[in-house]
């Protein structure tokens, strides 16, 4: 992978180029133009079949990403954490469906249930979806 330049996010948000043989692994590295690529393909197919996405964030878990699936709202997308669902809310997400796997319904934990009734105060629209294993 020598000679391969990745672009690594600072905290101000800006980009700075990265010989990727000095990232700490494991790293996400994304070809943004295959993404951006994909997700407006993706948009693009929704549209012309009349139909309302709703794009899972659970793998990527970033802001960018999220943005380009959504095409640049912040609004409509799965979480499978509360974690996930409190980090989207702070930045603005509205939306946002969270889907939680239990494994018996009758016993989820107090602090849970806590951290669903915390995050559902936030000003935004979240969606609690249990699972059951």
């Amino acid at each position: 992978m020598s000679g391969i330049t990745v672009h690594a996010p600072q905290r101000s948000g800006d980009f700075v180029p990265y010989p990727v043989q000095d990232l700490r692994t494991p790293a996400y590295i994304v070809d943004m133009k295959v993404a951006s690529a994909n997700a407006a393909r993706m948009l693009a197919s929704a549209k012309a079949l009349g139909v309302a996405i709703r794009p899972h964030v659970k793998t990527h878990k970033t802001v960018e990403l999220a943005l380009l699936q959504t095409g640049g709202v912040r609004k409509g997308i799965t979480v499978s954490t509360l974690a996930e669902a409190a980090f989207f809310a702070d930045r603005g997400w509205d939306d946002i469906q969270c889907v939680l796997v239990v494994i018996d319904l009758h016993t989820v934990p107090y602090g849970y249930r806590t951290d669903c009734i915390n995050i559902s105060s936030i000003d935004r629209t979240i969606e609690f979806l249990l699972s059951r294993i």
